[in-house]
């Protein structure tokens, strides 16, 4: 076994016994989509593309008129966070968000959006809007933070809404760019590109060992 997998196995061989608090897992995606953890997914195939030639994940469509259902891109982890968490992802606009595109962080009932809806904003999706905030960004950190039952959602260093009693239960997770026609949608492309996945976890159960493999930190 090459030795910089053998050492990424035994760290979390260790990150299972020891009492340690968490461990940290980082994507970079300089290899592309380690598709022993991620799957790429399209709603509705083939028209929206993952262009991995540039050290980040670039989702993308040609342009596209009036649609009868929502177009994404997604970008769907195979394993799961369990107990305290914190996931992060760096996000990058490449072209003006045409109306009804939503750059997203999705967890099981939540999702923190970047989108332009009427306005650009900032919100939270669980089933109805919350913590709507404008913002002139074009690119930041999307961030979950998850302790004990309790959930904070972050654009960036601002947190955008606390979702009480989201519950403590194993949890999955997706990052997405889409075309919503309930949001508004009325034509254009989809394109932006997300980087630098981080996840700090008490356990991910289901996570590969890939090559090139994701960077471990075992934390005290």
């Amino acid at each position: 076994m090459p030795y910089l997998t053998f050492l990424i196995s035994l760290f979390i061989m260790m990150a299972n016994i020891m009492p340690c608090r968490a461990f940290t897992v980082t994507w970079n995606f300089n290899y592309g989509l380690d598709r022993q953890n991620f799957d790429f997914v399209t709603n509705p195939p083939p028209d929206i593309f993952l262009d991995q030639s540039n050290y980040e994940l670039r989702i993308w469509s040609n342009h596209f008129d009036i649609i009868p259902e929502i177009k994404m891109g997604d970008v769907a982890a195979k394993f799961i966070m369990r107990g305290n968490f914190e996931i992060k992802v760096q996000y990058r606009l490449n072209k003006a968000l045409d109306n009804g595109t939503q750059i997203q962080l999705n967890l099981p009932n939540c999702a923190l959006v970047r989108s332009n809806e009427g306005y650009d904003n900032y919100h939270v999706w669980i089933g109805y809007w919350e913590g709507g905030r404008a913002t002139d960004d074009t690119s930041g950190v999307l961030r979950f933070v998850r302790t004990g039952v309790n959930l904070y959602a972050y654009a960036n260093n601002d947190l955008i809404y606390t979702y009480n009693n989201y519950g403590s239960q194993d949890v999955t997770f997706s990052f997405v760019v889409q075309a919503n026609p309930w949001g508004g949608w009325t034509g254009g492309s989809l394109d932006a590109s997300f980087d630098n996945l981080e996840i700090t976890a008490a356990e991910l159960p289901g996570l590969a060992v890939s090559r090139p493999p994701p960077c471990l930190l075992l934390l005290e």
